[in-house]
C-alpha cells in the first residue's frame, strides 16, 4: 500500500495497528528497498486545486504586483488578513512532515552505520591481537619442544629460528638506533655554535 502512495497513518488504519508499528517496519523495508521511498512519492496522487483556491492564488500575484510584499496578517484591511491566513494555511500544508521524518531517518542511519563499522573495525582488531597471542604462545611451546628433541639454540639460530622474544628485541633495536645516533649527532653540533667539534684546550700546570 505504501509503494501505491498511501500514507502510513491510512494503512495503520486500514490494518488496524499503530501509526509507530507501520512506519517502524517502512523503515525496514526501505532498508532492503532503497528505492521503495522514491516510489512512494511517485504514486502519490497531485491534488488538484479549487476554484477558491486558484482564486486565492490571483488575488495573492495581484496584490504583490500593486503592493510589493505579501500580505500581513495585522493589517488593517479584512480583504489583506484574508489572504495572509490563506497563505499562512498554503505553507503549512506544503510542509510534509512524512518526508522530514524520512530525511532524519536517513541522516540517523548514515552516523549509525558508520560508527558500527567503527565497531566492527575495533573488534576485528581485537580478533587479530587475541590471535597474535595464541600464536607466540603456541611458538614457544613449539621452541621448548625442538630444544627437547636435541636441538641446540645454536643449531636454531642457524636455521633462522630464534626465539620469538630475542627476534622482538633485536627488531626494536634496529628501529630505534638510526633515531638514538641522530640525537647523538644533534647534541654534538649543539655543543659547538658552528656545528664543529671544539679541539681540547689544555689546563697550565
Amino acid at each position: 500500500m505504501y509503494r501505491r502512495g498511501i500514507e502510513p497513518s491510512k494503512i495503520a488504519g486500514v490494518c488496524g495497528a499503530a501509526v509507530t508499528t507501520v512506519r517502524y517496519h517502512l523503515q525496514v523495508a526501505a532498508k532492503a528497498d532503497p528505492g521503495l521511498r522514491g516510489e512512494h512519492a511517485a504514486a502519490v496522487p497531485l491534488k488538484v486545486p479549487s476554484e477558491t483556491a486558484l482564486q486565492r492564488m490571483h488575488d495573492l500575484v495581484s496584490f504583490f504586483r500593486v503592493e510589493g510584499r505579501l500580505p500581513a496578517a495585522h493589517a488593517k484591511s479584512s480583504t489583506e488578513q484574508t489572504l495572509a491566513s490563506w497563505l499562512y494555511r498554503r505553507r503549512r500544508a506544503n510542509l510534509d512532515i512524512e518526508q522530514t521524518r524520512n530525511q532524519a531517518r536517513a541522516l540517523l542511519d548514515s552516523r549509525i552505520e558508520s560508527v558500527t563499522a567503527l565497531v566492527r573495525s575495533r573488534q576485528r582488531i581485537t580478533e587479530l591481537r587475541d590471535q597474535l597471542v595464541a600464536a607466540e604462545r603456541d611458538d614457544k611451546r613449539a621452541y621448548v619442544q625442538a630444544t627437547r628433541d636435541g636441538w641446540s639454540a645454536d643449531e636454531l639460530k642457524k636455521l633462522g629460528l630464534e626465539p620469538s622474544a630475542v627476534k622482538r628485541r633485536r627488531t626494536a633495536k634496529r628501529s630505534a638506533g638510526p633515531e638514538q645516533g641522530t640525537d647523538q649527532g644533534t647534541n654534538q653540533e649543539a655543543a659547538s655554535p658552528t656545528g664543529e667539534q671544539q679541539p681540547l684546550q689544555s689546563t697550565p700546570r
